[in-house]
């Protein structure tokens, strides 16, 4: 499936749609920052290249971690400071 494929199923059976969008009870919520930011879970400014998301059941929060990927944007050090969506 891909999100061109969802979002057309939606837009055929919008009934059926509203439904299924009313089940998903996940909200985002946004706050106006004036300093800096955006804050990670452990309310620090994240920083591109340094912070990174991770399970805190597996990787404490703070904890420095070290990347090897097949990607060279990705491979290096890094300090989870965040926990993601």
């Amino acid at each position: 499936t891909s999100m061109q494929g969802i979002v057309a199923w939606l837009r055929e059976h919008p009934d059926e749609g509203r439904a299924i969008m009313r089940e998903n009870k996940s909200f985002v919520f946004f706050k106006e920052l004036t300093g800096a930011g955006p804050l990670g879970a452990m309310g620090y400014p994240v920083a591109g290249w340094t912070s990174v998301a991770a399970d805190p059941k597996f990787i404490p929060l703070g904890a420095p971690l070290f990347l090897s990927m097949d990607r060279t944007d990705a491979t290096g050090l890094w300090v989870a400071q965040d926990t993601g969506g």
